[in-house]
């Protein structure tokens, strides 16, 4: 499965996006072949039962972005959206999703945001928020990746764990590799595209 990307910051230019994509991806597959986790929302249509999820990776370089509907949305904006996305139906869509605002152009982050597990006890009477923590983009594949297989929960990559977030579902981040897990062929492989993408003036 992939995840909905949503890019809210309004100063995210394209080369800032491929980025971001670059350094989010898996790329110690232990093949040629790499894996990248997001698939970009640009558009606020809603769920229906007629729709396909298309499990289709958004991969870089993106060449143009002008069409994207969620720059200068809150991230409550996102999480309604997301929300009301379940809601209608969606089996994947909309469960486990990314941000990436404006006070992650400069930290190099994203928020990863995880439908908490009260809500599958109940999902009619559920009033909560999403899990919410701010992300390092080279740290976000190892999160993204045990949230979305259930090999880990959400509460053991933060600080707080399971005395749980704020009153609006923030966590602290708390890394379980103390950094980039990226093994030396991997961050080889990173570099190199991303220097290949530089002098095509995507990066």
């Amino acid at each position: 499965m992939v995840s909905f990307l949503f890019v809210t910051a309004p100063a995210a230019d394209i080369k800032t996006i491929n980025r971001t994509l670059l350094h989010m991806r898996e790329w110690d597959t232990g093949f040629d072949e790499t894996f990248d986790p997001c698939k970009l929302k640009i558009d606020k249509a809603p769920y229906t039962e007629d729709a396909s999820e298309d499990d289709q990776s958004t991969s870089p370089p993106l060449k143009d972005l002008s069409d994207n509907a969620w720059s200068g949305a809150s991230t409550e904006d996102v999480e309604s959206y997301c929300f009301d996305y379940v809601q209608a139906g969606a089996p994947n869509d909309g469960h486990l999703f990314a941000i990436l605002d404006a006070a992650a152009i400069e930290s190099k982050t994203c928020i990863l945001a995880n439908l908490p597990y009260e809500y599958y006890d109940d999902p009619s009477t559920f009033r909560g928020k999403y899990n919410k923590v701010r992300v390092p983009w080279d740290e976000f594949y190892s999160m993204w990746c045990n949230l979305d297989i259930a090999n880990m929960n959400f509460e053991e990559f933060t600080k707080e764990g399971e005395d749980g977030g704020d009153d609006q579902g923030w966590f602290t981040y708390d890394s379980v590799s103390n950094g980039c897990d990226l093994s030396e062929e991997g961050a080889k492989k990173r570099d190199a595209e991303l220097e290949r993408l530089r002098l095509q003036d995507y990066v």
